[in-house]
């Protein structure tokens, strides 16, 4: 073994002992579904408002070009709360299924 293999083979045990202190003192160390819970709660959030953002900017473009009264920006509003919920849903089922990637 050359130098750079022992030194990754040291570093290797080094992390293995580490690991094993902070298991003893602190106790388990988080797993990497733990340490995505920011990841996940971001992607969340930007389905949701993904979903909003579309649907106002196409609600308020129909009531432009139709120049009808504000219910039909708060129909696709409504509509687009929904499909941003939609995405979530099939996102969460995705992780319990254990396809997300």
């Amino acid at each position: 073994m050359d130098d750079r293999e022992q030194a990754f083979v040291k570093s290797k045990e080094l992390e293995a002992k580490i690991k094993a202190l902070h298991e003893q003192v602190v106790g388990k160390v988080p797993d990497r579904l733990d340490r995505q819970g920011a990841g996940l709660a971001v992607t969340i959030m930007s389905d949701l408002l993904g979903g909003l953002i579309a649907g106002g900017v196409i609600g308020f473009l129909i009531q432009r070009f139709f120049d009808t009264k504000p219910f039909i920006l708060g129909i696709f509003i409504f509509l687009g709360g929904i499909a941003g919920l939609l995405n979530v849903y099939k996102y969460v089922r995705r992780i319990e299924n254990g396809k997300n990637k």
